[in-house]
This record gives structure tokens, C-alpha cells and sequence, in this order.
């Protein structure tokens, strides 16, 4: 059995992987609900994208007939690492805690006031 001309193995070789971390990692932040899950999910599924770029690819090329030549494959070379690097990017993002607002410090006016009171001069 074949899917885009490419055996329904190597489909499954290919998907399967990314597939089943983006499975449970789903599960993990619809269970744990991360304060930045929607970059988590994000991640997750922009990894998957990035391990189904080769099959799109040639579903592509088998539809359109383009890309007969090396430069093409040299393209989705770049590309699929690219895509992926960008998924661990916002996984990793996901992990950056946000920063809170600064407060003045002391209870102090923050117009800097507060250092002149007091003083005669």
C-alpha cells in the first residue's frame, strides 16, 4: 500500500514518532495547563508540521510536476530543520518565565521626590 507514492512504512516510520509526542504532550498540557501552554501546543505542533514537510513536499512534485532538479531537494534540505528548529524555539520559549512588572522599591513615590524630604539646605 502506498500514499503519495511512498510506502505506506516509511509513512507511518516518518509520522509515527512526532506523532505520539505531540499526542502526549497534548495530554500533558491539557492536564498540567503550563502557563504558557499555547506556546507548548504551538511547539508540538509545528514539530509535526516539520516531520510531515518531506512527504508534503512530494505531494507537491507528484501533483504539480515541479522540481525536477537538485536544487529543489536542496530547498526542502534547509527547510525541514529550519521548521523544526523554530518548534524547539517556541517549546523552549514556553519554559522562559514571564517577567513581572518592576514596583518601586520602599514605597517610595516614584518621581524620585521621596530623596528630597527631610532635607534643609
Amino acid at each position: 500500500m502506498e500514499i503519495i507514492g511512498v510506502p505506506l512504512v516509511a509513512v507511518v516510520r516518518t509520522l509515527g514518532p512526532p506523532a505520539v509526542v505531540a499526542v502526549v504532550g497534548a495530554v500533558l498540557v491539557a492536564r498540567r495547563r503550563p502557563p504558557r501552554g499555547g506556546l507548548l501546543a504551538a511547539g508540538l505542533g509545528v514539530y509535526v508540521v516539520a516531520a510531515a514537510l518531506p512527504l508534503l513536499w512530494l505531494a507537491v512534485q507528484r501533483a504539480t510536476g515541479l522540481a525536477r532538479g537538485s536544487e529543489a531537494g536542496l530547498v526542502m534540505i534547509l527547510l525541514q530543520p529550519a521548521v523544526e528548529a523554530g518548534a524547539w524555539l517556541l517549546a523552549l520559549a514556553a519554559l522562559v518565565p514571564r517577567r513581572a512588572p518592576a514596583a518601586p522599591r520602599g514605597g517610595a513615590p516614584a518621581d524620585g521626590a521621596a530623596g528630597l524630604r527631610g532635607r534643609s539646605g
